[in-house]
């Protein structure tokens, strides 16, 4: 089957991966509508502007599930890309509650509103290598057949954001 792919939403499109994930996308010849949620400007900033005028952005908290999924309604989305998320390592080692809640939280609300709206976009988690724990080099080369093996509070929080 076949996917055409109108619409794409960038959670977390002002970090770096996301931004440079829309900026790829544009520089293809057939390019989807793309939408960006945003907490903060961020590499928003360093984006080259012929591309930042091709954006559709919002400014969304993602733990605020109601404003969230009106945002996602008006989209419609045909895929996701969810990059949103706390990635402050040393935070979840210092504050692993409020990490834990931060993340798990808007990768719930943004899966729960999917569903409850009934739309069915492909949906791509960005995760971590944290979550295959201590890969020596000669097993540097990792892909999805690896044993997960968390062993930071971290990686858990990323393992869980995949689990679900």
């Amino acid at each position: 089957m076949t996917r055409s792919y109108k619409k794409c939403l960038i959670t977390g499109i002002s970090g770096s991966a996301g931004s440079y994930l829309a900026e790829h996308i544009l520089s293809k010849r057939n390019k989807p509508k793309i939408f960006g949620f945003y907490r903060s400007k961020g590499h928003l900033n360093k984006m080259d502007h012929k591309f930042k005028k091709n954006i559709v952005l919002f400014k969304v908290d993602m733990t605020n599930f109601s404003f969230l999924k009106k945002k996602i309604k008006k989209i419609k989305p045909d895929i996701i890309f969810h990059f949103a998320s706390n990635a402050n390592v040393r935070q979840s080692f210092e504050e692993p509650i409020l990490f834990a809640k931060n993340n798990n939280m808007i990768t719930l609300n943004l899966l729960e509103s999917v569903r409850m709206l009934k739309i069915n976009p492909l949906i791509v988690v960005c995760s971590s290598s944290e979550v295959y724990g201590n890969v020596k080099k000669k097993n540097i080369t990792i892909n999805e057949k690896k044993k997960i093996e968390t062993k930071k509070k971290y990686a858990a929080i990323k393992e869980f954001e995949e689990l679900i």
